[in-house]
């Protein structure tokens, strides 16, 4: 009963004396790490290095970089979001006896990694006691155990301090605990991420067999997917942010390619909802060695097989060697009349 009572007095209010007032979050629901990824535009504006100013379906644009995307369309795809990965900052976690108190962390998203990776690795369990934008408290999945942590943001401060810890971990220690509550999509994402990046063609069988042996911990197949889907978005973006940001990416690829056209249908407005449906375009210096090609041209339509799949319609020239030359690209919601007409 002593030891019940001493549990129960870490819920003081005293226990938030110096924390800021936070609005309330899901309390039961165990948090992952987010992301928005720029798709590289930053770097490919960098590198155009023009001040003239870009005619974009009618609209004058005096710098690439300026070009107002639409994303309000997005809602109609809602995604989980991700953390952005420079966001995915090294953390000093507590050592083998689990000791956290005074623990500095530089944000929430590193004080999660760090309690995550901590349980899987040592095969204790932890769940969500309480958490909003500058508090979060944590407790051991067995009822019995006393291990419980609060750590908050103080008051103008930006990183996440450990304020108040119940002591090590009394339960039974599942070893070879399968299917861990706190092995995460999100978690297995960072672990993978360096990974990934080597070769882009790692499976989910590799990643299971990875978690298995540095984690020893088994995961599913939907598991392992969705941390490999994570990490393309981190390296590539998502689907829809490339939608979004094709307007503005062909602006810039335009100021690049001198002669180079493109057009989308419907129009982009820069204002309100849009939908994609198709876009085209053709390279600058396609079309001036055109000029000097046979006078054939051949037209063919492949469907894509992505998260929103579609079709590609591509105009094919031959050179003076016999080989194919690509003329002109575009992208639509299917293969009909209507779409190759405005193709062609």
């Amino acid at each position: 009963m002593a030891d019940a009572l001493s549990f129960e007095s870490f819920s003081d209010a005293s226990e938030y004396s110096e924390e800021e007032e936070c609005s309330d979050s899901d309390d039961n629901v165990d948090e992952e790490i987010e992301i928005e990824h720029d798709g590289g535009l930053a770097s490919i504006a960098a590198a155009i290095q023009t001040n003239k100013s870009l005619e974009v379906d009618g609209e004058f644009v005096n710098n690439p970089m300026s070009f107002n995307a639409d994303n309000s369309w997005l809602a109609t795809y809602e995604i989980e979001d991700l953390t952005n990965e420079s966001q995915f900052a090294t953390h000093s976690p507590a050592n083998a006896n689990g000791e956290w108190k005074g623990l500095i962390f530089s944000d929430k998203n590193a004080l999660l990694r760090a309690l995550g990776e901590w349980h899987v690795t040592h095969y204790v369990q932890m769940k969500v006691k309480k958490s909003d934008t500058c508090r979060y408290t944590c407790v051991c999945v067995q009822s019995d155990c006393r291990w419980r942590l609060h750590a908050h943001r103080p008051k103008g401060a930006t990183y996440f301090l450990v304020s108040q810890y119940n002591g090590s971990h009394n339960c039974v220690i599942p070893i070879g605990n399968s299917m861990h509550r706190n092995c995460t999509s999100a978690l297995i994402c960072e672990k993978i991420l360096p990974s990934m990046r080597a070769s882009l063609s790692m499976s989910v069988k590799e990643i299971r067999l990875k978690i298995k042996d540095d984690w020893k911990t088994d995961i599913s197949y939907d598991l392992a997917w969705k941390a490999r889907s994570r990490a393309l978005r981190i390296i590539y973006g998502s689907w829809e942010k490339s939608f979004s940001d094709l307007p503005r990416y062909l602006s810039m690829m335009q100021a690049s390619n001198p002669g180079t056209v493109w057009t989308m249908n419907p129009p982009f407005t820069g204002t309100g909802v849009q939908q994609f449906r198709r876009v085209f375009w053709a390279f600058g210096p396609s079309i001036e060695s055109w000029k000097k090609y046979r006078p054939v041209v051949s037209v063919d339509g492949t469907h894509l097989y992505g998260k929103y799949e579609g079709c590609a319609l591509i105009a094919t020239g031959i050179d003076a060697n016999g080989g194919l030359y690509p003329i002109a690209f575009s992208i639509c919601d299917k293969e009909n009349g209507d779409n190759w007409e405005w193709f062609l």
